[in-house]
């Protein structure tokens, strides 16, 4: 380890003005790959949510028993945010002094401005390690350097610039202490007393260049996947002004840009039986756990029911990275179209499993909407309209991105932003009728009913606003984001919250119904069927409850959280789990039909080592369909038909069995009176 890369950026050069910070940690030399990858980093994988009895709320990464960050990125409810590289060489230290993990613990836990964290740093300190230190406040939109080695320091700040480091001074003094006064270079040019950019360096400086005012956590997550920032990267941490509001971030497991660390490519030496592979696990978002609820724990079944039949598994072309898949992929007329993160848009041939067309629309693709020969589709590009046949582009709207799924009325498209808008489209233009505004980014899909639409948002209001007039009909507020997209049955609407918590409401008046409280978040969509109502949690489990009054029915543990929506398919439920399995459950009492891993999965104590399935389902005529974050698709045969299906095929067999049993009686009757009319004649 002592390699990371690391940014912040702020002002003009961010979407929405404010703050947004971002960080992975690296291997060490090339030799120590295998050791980094393959053994330390998928066992530092733990996000650390801490109350302290004195000063601030804390979140950091670190690995399992620590009080501080071992990866050095933290954030706090004061607004803080504080992140390194390590400076190199590392330079001259001092026995006296604090360590820097115990500087940094108490820099975050007891400050509230960049001034205080700088001294928390600059008091008592070592030299042990030298670190560029990264700072950002989101009150003030401030973010700063500080580079320190034992003697010599340098602060730079600014509100409206990006800061970034990867290991490589800046600063000539820092430099000179560095190199040990000599300005001689030291195992290559980077470390010479002058400051000369690295690779990732330039890089860094080209892509701000390219994204100046566009930086928000979608490019973040773009920037840190790009090549030579992300070529070793274990992991990725990614916030934002508005995730420190709700103490949430976006992390990753494994090299953003989707590369696994595979064991057994160790070109140096055989791998130690205790090196593993390194998957890649894809974004997750992730909010704390609500003062509210308990992370409970189930049992999980032993019994894992039968494992599931791949039919076929396709692979829609690779880019450089954002090849997982996180939304659902949507068939028409036997047409499968599937979206990477990247934006690349595949249209594939069910029967024979051919690509009939791609086509980019930019990162961060939202779930895909049908209408006639028209596929509409938003991005962190804009909305387009694409022709369902060939792809091609119809009309697109670049002014905003689209973060949710569209829904259509009357030739209007309604689609949520990462601005806070909801916006009403002209479907034929692509132009903006109206917008309606929230105080945070909206995630979760609008739905409509009687020109009503219903949405969350991450300000933790689910909104009721007249269709046509753009008003306000209610709001109901809860304890955290909501990202799920809601659902109506009758005069009812139930939607999850971050805050832990189900919820049932009256359709008319927003009032509540009922709640049912999980372990943690609510990520999953839920599914109305047959009055009851399923949702999966953060906290591993699914869960079954009774639409009418918010009572348990059955759970259902898996090894994961669950963020995708269930889906139902003759009497069984289908989802899958970030443990890297697929599952089918019986309605009724959530016994297991079958279960089934395409990829990684998680089992014994490798609780890293899953290729998470994010997506949900889509289920026809007996074949289930699912996108995985390792960019593949599967269809697995459901085991099960669909109850309109199943009555017809009881109906048709029926029928066989009556004209098998009738025809030969009826050819018996037949013969009998052929036999018997034959008789008399010959008696008379």
């Amino acid at each position: 380890m002592g390699k990371c890369s690391a940014f912040l950026a702020t002002g003009d050069f961010t979407k929405d003005g404010g703050i947004i910070a971002a960080h992975s940690t690296w291997g060490n030399r090339v030799s120590d790959k295998y050791w980094w990858q393959n053994y330390i980093a998928g066992r530092w994988n733990v996000l650390l949510d801490i109350q302290p009895v004195k000063g601030n709320r804390i979140l950091m990464s670190t690995s399992p028993g620590l009080i501080w960050s071992d990866e050095d990125f933290y954030q706090n409810d004061a607004g803080m945010i504080i992140m390194e590289t390590t400076l190199h060489p590392p330079g001259p230290w001092s026995r006296l002094g604090d360590p820097i993990v115990v500087r940094a613990r108490k820099a975050i836990q007891y400050s509230d401005t960049i001034d205080e964290i700088v001294s928390f740093f600059l008091k008592r300190n070592n030299g042990l390690m030298a670190n560029d230190w990264l700072i950002g406040d989101i009150k003030t939109g401030e973010i700063a350097s500080l580079e320190l080695a034992l003697r010599h320091h340098s602060l730079t700040r600014t509100k409206n610039g990006v800061i970034w480091s990867c290991n490589n001074a800046k600063d000539n003094k820092v430099r000179w202490e560095l190199n040990s006064f000599t300005g001689i270079s030291f195992l290559g040019r980077i470390w010479n007393r002058n400051f000369i950019p690295s690779p990732r360096d330039l890089k860094f400086e080209e892509l701000f260049e390219e994204y100046k005012g566009r930086i928000d956590a979608d490019i973040a997550k773009l920037i840190m996947s790009t090549k030579p920032i992300c070529s070793v990267s274990t992991d990725c941490k990614i916030t934002s002004s508005s995730l420190v509001n709700n103490f949430g971030m976006w992390a990753y497991m494994g090299n953003p840009d989707g590369t696994n660390f595979i064991a057994e490519e160790n070109p140096y030496n055989k791998p130690k039986k205790s090196y593993t592979d390194m998957p890649a696990c894809g974004w997750v978002q992730i909010f704390p756990l609500s003062k509210s609820s308990i992370f409970r724990t189930y049992q999980q079944n032993d019994n894992r029911g039968k494992s599931g039949l791949v039919l076929w598994e396709f692979e829609p072309t690779k880019g450089e990275f954002g090849n997982e898949i996180y939304c659902s992929p949507i068939i028409n007329e036997n047409v499968l179209y599937a979206l990477s993160w990247a934006g690349k848009v595949s249209a594939i041939d069910t029967n024979n499993q051919e690509l009939i067309w791609e086509q980019d629309i930019g990162i961060g693709s939202s779930s895909p909407l049908i209408k006639g020969n028209t596929i509409y589709i938003g991005s962190n590009n804009g909305l387009y309209a694409l022709d369902i046949e060939k792809g091609e582009i119809i009309w697109e709207n670049n002014v905003v991105s689209i973060s949710t799924r569209p829904v259509l009325n009357n030739n209007i498209l309604y689609c949520g932003s990462t601005n806070g808008n909801i916006y009403a489209f002209n479907c034929e233009t692509g132009k903006i009728n109206w917008a309606f505004h929230t105080d945070n980014e909206i995630i979760s899909s609008p739905i409509l009913k009687d020109d009503t639409i219903y949405f969350g948002s991450s300000d933790g209001f689910l909104y009721a606003i007249d269709a046509g007039e753009k008003e306000l009909k209610w709001k109901f507020e809860t304890g955290g984001p909501i990202v799920s997209s809601p659902v109506i049955n009758n005069d009812k609407i139930y939607f999850g919250s971050w805050d832990s918590n189900l919820y049932s409401l009256n359709l008319e008046n927003g009032r509540l119904n009922w709640r049912f409280t999980t372990g943690w978040g609510i990520d999953s969509s839920p599914l109305y069927y047959n009055n009851i109502i399923y949702v999966g949690s953060e906290d591993n489990n699914i869960y079954a409850i009774d639409a009418d009054n918010g009572k348990l029915k059955w759970i259902f543990a898996t090894y994961g959280g669950i963020r995708s929506s269930p889906t139902v398919y003759g009497n069984y439920i289908f989802f899958g789990s970030s443990d890297g399995k697929i599952y089918a459950l019986e309605t009724k009492n959530g016994d297991l039909l079958w279960s089934s891993a395409p990829d990684y999965y998680i089992k014994s104590i490798y609780n890293y080592k899953t290729t998470p399935i994010v997506a949900s389902l889509f289920i026809e005529e007996g074949k289930v369909y699912v996108g995985s974050t390792n960019g593949k698709i599967y269809c697995y045969d459901s085991k099960t038909y669909e109850n309109l299906q199943t009555a017809d095929i009881e109906i048709e067999v029926s029928i066989n069995t009556w004209l098998f049993l009738f025809i030969p009686l009826l050819l018996v009757i037949i013969a009998t009176g052929l036999y018997l009319f034959i008789a008399r004649r010959k008696n008379h």
